[in-house]
């Protein structure tokens, strides 16, 4: 009676499986490796403080101190300013709420960006590692108003009047806006000869405007 020889291998079962271990590996690590690195991140980051908030828009004039308040991940340890203002803030240990109050308004007109960038480590130039960023702004305002005076009645073609005038004033303003004036508001002028009579105004930043007319009046007969 012959028997039926069974060929086992069990290393190829071993092999098997090895091969399904390595092809599970080989994926997590395709899968890892297309994932981001973990980085620092800004979740908030506005002007908190400095100058008057109009339609809500910070204006500052040049010189106004401004605060800068920042909310970052929990994984911060630096915080960096570029454009309109340079800054950089560290901490030994990682927080999220930071503050920056020394920056100063300067010259000119219009808005003023700031970059705000956050990573978890820092040397002593620069933040350093993943990083995050955000921007926050304010609009500079160092003009006064715009004070304008209205003639009645119109003088004649070379410029004279022959009665008396009455200047009615007005002011206007593209930033921060009129807060007080125009002062004096109207003017009478009946003295005969050439004056100049003036008015001015001013904005909720303190900046001032003023504005001027140059009146001739003859009311004596040839």
């Amino acid at each position: 009676m012959s028997r039926a020889v069974i060929n086992r291998s069990p290393r190829r079962g071993w092999r098997t499986g090895s091969a399904a271990v390595t092809s599970v590996l080989v994926a997590l690590s395709l899968v890892v490796g297309m994932l981001p690195a973990l980085a620092a991140s800004v979740s908030s980051a506005s002007f908190t403080a400095g100058g008057v908030v109009v339609g809500g828009t910070r204006y500052a004039k040049q010189g106004q101190a401004l605060t800068l308040s920042v909310t970052t991940s929990s994984d911060t340890r630096c915080v960096q300013l570029t454009g309109a203002h340079t800054d950089r803030q560290t901490s030994p240990t990682a927080k999220t709420s930071w503050a920056f109050s020394s920056l100063l308004a300067g010259a000119g007109e219009g808005v003023q960006s700031v970059t705000i960038t956050a990573t978890p480590n820092f040397n002593q130039n620069n933040c350093t590692g993943q990083s995050g960023s955000s921007t926050a702004s304010y609009t500079l305002d160092n003009t006064g108003p715009v004070v304008t005076g209205s003639v009645s009645p119109a003088p004649n073609a070379a410029g004279w009047n022959k009665a008396n005038v009455d200047i009615t004033w007005s002011a206007s303003d593209t930033g921060s806006g009129v807060a007080s004036g125009p002062t004096p508001p109207t003017k009478s002028v009946t003295q005969a000869g050439t004056a100049t009579e003036s008015s001015s105004a001013t904005d909720r930043l303190g900046n001032t405007g003023t504005g001027s007319v140059t009146l001739k009046l003859d009311k004596t007969a040839p």
